[in-house]
């Protein structure tokens, strides 16, 4: 019976981890699906990197939404660019360049 209700504990403390990380990722695209730039290039890629770690989205994905959130006039400069930054990295480091 003490076997049972060990496995049963650690069915449980499992199922927890499961459901709490399953929640994050949930809570983190959502406020990235919902965040806009509101100050300075450098705030928004901050604020940004800070949620984005916490899902499992791939970099191209991460690229795209940052370029999403970007004020109007940073989304035309980026796209008039000859070439297009393809990650997040990059994406960040010509958007805080065309901001300064």
């Amino acid at each position: 019976m003490l076997k049972v209700i060990n496995h049963y504990k650690i069915f449980i403390k499992t199922l927890k981890i499961t459901f709490e990380e399953v929640e994050e990722q949930n809570a983190a695209t959502q406020q990235l699906q919902n965040m806009w730039q509101k100050t300075s290039p450098q705030e928004y890629a901050m604020r940004f990197q800070q949620v984005c770690i916490n899902t499992d989205w791939d970099n191209e994905a991460l690229a795209d939404t940052f370029y999403q959130g970007l004020f109007n006039n940073m989304n035309n400069k980026t796209t008039c660019m000859e070439k297009q930054p393809q990650n997040l990295t990059g994406m960040i480091k010509v958007t805080v360049r065309i901001g300064n």
